[in-house]
Formats: C-alpha cells, sequence, structure tokens
C-alpha cells in the first residue's frame, strides 16, 4: 500500500502556498509605494523590507512551484484541476478580489481628478497592483475560515458526547 496523497490535497495545499505568496507581494508592493511618501532615511529600511519580502516570496513559491512540476513530469497530477471546496473558493475569490480592484482603480482615478495630490504613476499602480493582491489572498483566507468554521459547526452539531 502506499502513502501518497490524493491529487486534491496537493493541489490544495499549492494553492494556499500560493495564497501567502501573493500576501508577501502585496506587502512589498506596499513598501514600494510608501517610498513616494516617507523620508530618504526610512526608504533604505523599506527597500531593505523590499529585498527580504521578494526572498520570502521565493522561499514559499519555489517549493510548491518544484513539487507541481514534479507531479506534472511524473503523470500524478493532470492538467485537469478536480473539484474541491478550495478550488471553489479559490474561483470564487478571483471574481471578488478582481470586481474589488476595479472599484479600488475608479475611486483612486477619481481622487486624482481632484488635483488635491498629484500621485506619480509608479506610486498608483503600486497601491493599485498591492490593493489587488492583498484583498485576493484576504478575500481567500476569508472564505477558508469561514467553510472551516461551518465545518467545526457541523461537527458539534453531529457529535453524541460534549467537547471536553
Amino acid at each position: 500500500m502506499t502513502n501518497k496523497k490524493p491529487q486534491i490535497y496537493r493541489l490544495e495545499n499549492i494553492i494556499q502556498w500560493m495564497v501567502v505568496a501573493t500576501f508577501l507581494i502585496a506587502i512589498k508592493y506596499i513598501a514600494d509605494a510608501l517610498q513616494f511618501i516617507t523620508s530618504d532615511s526610512l526608504n533604505h529600511h523599506l527597500y531593505i523590507t523590499e529585498l527580504a519580502l521578494g526572498f520570502m516570496t521565493v522561499f514559499v513559491v519555489a517549493p510548491s512551484a518544484l513539487r507541481l512540476l514534479y507531479l506534472r513530469y511524473t503523470g500524478e497530477f493532470s492538467h485537469y484541476e478536480p473539484e474541491s471546496f478550495i478550488v471553489d473558493i479559490f474561483r470564487k475569490t478571483c471574481v471578488r478580489a478582481f470586481v474589488s480592484t476595479i472599484l479600488f482603480t475608479i475611486v483612486v482615478r477619481k481622487v486624482e481628478r481632484f488635483d488635491v495630490y498629484e500621485l506619480p504613476t509608479k506610486f498608483t499602480l503600486d497601491i493599485i497592483l498591492a490593493f489587488a493582491l492583498a484583498s485576493f489572498s484576504l478575500i481567500f483566507l476569508y472564505y477558508q475560515w469561514t467553510l472551516l468554521k461551518l465545518e467545526a459547526e457541523d461537527e458539534d452539531e453531529f457529535c453524541d458526547e460534549p467537547i471536553k
């Protein structure tokens, strides 16, 4: 008998690590945008923070990406994604994050038209990218947390003995 995990658990694990990496990249974009509004002495620390976040992202993504490539190379992982709650949450999150990013972009454009602040293009793009990535990862974590909470309530409902 083999001790291999089913394909769906491998995919769920890879998706969860990619969401963590997405959040790290969002923080990197926030640090990059902050460099426009902070002093030069703080910019050096933000630059170091960006480098650290970049390395952390590589260390989070590399094992999952290599595992996925290995599974595809050995034929253990097909290109068809199996159905699961995590894959369904991922799809819902993509739609919600896209819509919220479009709405955020509209708000940023309206703020720019007031000419209250002259925003550099790089700053605006960094803020929009940070919002898009952070909203994606936070919406995913919210859906996952809600799903886990519902599963825990279902288990408590059908439990014969109270949990001590």
